[in-house]
């Protein structure tokens, strides 16, 4: 198996740039490649726009973090390495959410986030998808999802450092996404067991902690989901296989701001096992 690795930001910025050449349409960023007829897998990013908020009546140097950084470079690297497509956001969840209810846009929707650099680190209520000017926006991303009609929805996601895990996988609270609990826990299982294939060869020791999740980042509140899976589902004889999938930000920023190698090969890996799983 031969996988992209990157030691460098600008080792990693100038290989994305020589080999994805997105369209960019209502703030809409997305790459269709040679591959997706045959593997129509599609990555999907809702919070690429990643904003550190100064909150300085916690602190001086106090701040929140809105939006899931290099959440698109995963969406990105995965799909170059299947030559498959990805979509991403090019506006923050502030001003919309696409992974929200496009109904829901302006409707008083807040995010519970912590405050960093505080003596008590709280954690508050902000206000997001508040800005109903980009309702067109929302409409083109989901647009664009919709005409490609993939067969699979990987949504890319990220996780604070606080949480236990590295990769979580969210299949709807009722595991719609999947086709039911037991094909959820069978995915979980057999993509472990691949990975560890995949590390031992390169010799890399595999350390991560992968689980599917039951009740926090199931994806039931994710509209890609929904929508383009879920409700999908329910009307097509066609089912498609969606999932949300969280990394955590310990390995997904790490100390040199792009993902580390096991999570750079990681994303990779689960590109290439779904396009061999059946359900």
């Amino acid at each position: 198996m031969s996988f992209f690795t990157f030691g460098s930001l600008d080792e990693l910025r100038s290989f994305l740039g020589r080999k994805i050449h997105p369209q960019v349409v209502e703030e809409v960023e997305y790459f269709v490649m040679e591959r997706f007829p045959i593997k129509k897998v599609l990555f999907t990013a809702e919070h690429a726009v990643s904003k550190e908020i100064p909150m300085k009546e916690y602190g001086k140097n106090a701040y929140i973090v809105i939006g899931d950084k290099n959440t698109d470079t995963l969406a990105k690297l995965a799909a170059y390495y299947i030559k498959s497509a990805y979509v991403a956001t090019l506006f923050s969840r502030i001003d919309a959410d696409a992974a929200r209810d496009t109904m829901e846009l302006g409707k008083g929707l807040r995010l519970f986030v912590r405050v960093f650099n505080s003596e008590k680190q709280p954690s508050i209520y902000v206000p997001i998808h508040s800005n109903k000017s980009y309702l067109s926006n929302l409409r083109r991303y989901h647009r664009v999802i919709e005409e490609l009609n993939p067969k699979t929805i990987i949504s890319i996601h990220g996780m604070h450092v606080g949480r236990k895990f590295d990769m979580l996988f969210g299949f709807d609270k009722n595991y719609g996404g999947i086709g039911g609990k037991e094909n959820a826990f069978r995915f979980k299982r057999e993509f472990i067991s691949f990975l560890d294939g995949v590390f031992s060869e390169l010799g890399i020791r595999n350390n991560l902690e992968i689980a599917v999740s039951t009740w926090l980042f199931t994806g039931s509140r994710n509209y890609v989901l929904t929508k383009h899976v879920i409700e999908h589902n329910k009307k097509s004889k066609e089912k498609r296989i969606g999932m949300q999938v969280e990394f955590n930000w310990k390995g997904r920023v790490g100390e040199i701001a792009i993902p580390t190698i096991p999570y750079q090969v990681a994303v990779q890996a689960l590109a290439d096992f779904i396009t061999k799983w059946k359900m």
